[in-house]
């Protein structure tokens, strides 16, 4: 690792991404949920209809119950949901891209700024995009992405990998180092940066603790051709070595 002095220039430029990161990072939102963890947090809630919920790292939710219906408001983040069966009160998670409706199921929402990604473990679901076509049936080992210009569409959904948070592993198949680091950086303080974009199209395959990003940091930089460059701990920029 090379650390760099406070007056270079290399320094005031990492000092202004950071501040700018942190500034954009503000999400008003999560300050009304009614549960929410911090970055590298899991929590697990039971709902007062027996539902549970277990909340992946820098997650709010705000529960909305009625006589008629359930709905849970996914503000950002990832959560896990196994619902319990109640015909009279459908189970929904609202996120700013659409709705997701339980069909007696257990499945994953994730939504990270511009889309929503459900994936079905049990049963099957109902995928209402904000604008767009509705899903009426997602099933068992399916996923489906959308955002407010991209209808949800099915498909085969890699459920070791999507699941593998809830054991602490983060799962990588051939993925883009930029997808990885934007994974990791969900689970540390600061901000993570790689450089150049042919640096940031290597492609990564391992298992990961997100609980030890920076052990993470370390086997990628031990791998790929790359200089870890760190300050004050808050800021990490990964570029090419050489």
């Amino acid at each position: 690792k090379r650390w760099i002095r406070p007056a270079s220039a290399l320094a005031a430029a990492a000092c202004l991404l950071l501040m700018t990161g942190l500034l954009h990072g503000i999400n008003l939102p999560m300050w009304f949920a009614d549960y929410r963890t911090a970055k590298g947090g899991q929590s697990t809630i039971t709902l007062s209809d027996g539902s549970t919920v277990m909340l992946n790292t820098d997650t709010g939710v705000l529960v909305d119950f009625t006589q008629h219906s359930r709905t849970l408001i996914l503000h950002q983040g990832e959560a896990y949901f196994s619902v319990s069966p109640d015909p009279k009160r459908p189970f929904s998670v609202q996120t700013r891209q659409g709705k997701v409706t339980a069909l007696g199921t257990v499945f994953n929402v994730r939504q990270w700024q511009d889309s929503t990604q459900v994936t079905v473990f049990e049963h099957a679901v109902k995928v209402a995009a904000e604008q767009g076509p509705v899903l009426d049936r997602l099933n068992q080992g399916q996923q489906a992405e959308f955002a407010l210009n991209r209808p949800p569409i099915a498909a085969k959904a890699d459920l070791n990998r999507i699941g593998g948070w809830r054991e602490h592993r983060l799962v990588f198949k051939n993925q883009p180092l930029r997808e990885v680091v934007e994974e990791l950086a969900h689970y540390r303080s600061g901000k993570l940066f790689v450089v150049g974009e042919r640096l940031a199209q290597h492609r990564v395959t391992g298992i990961f603790d997100p609980r030890d990003t920076d052990a993470a940091l370390r086997i990628i930089e031990n791998t790929l051709p790359i200089k870890e460059y760190r300050l004050t701990g808050r800021l990490v920029i990964l570029a090419p070595a050489g």
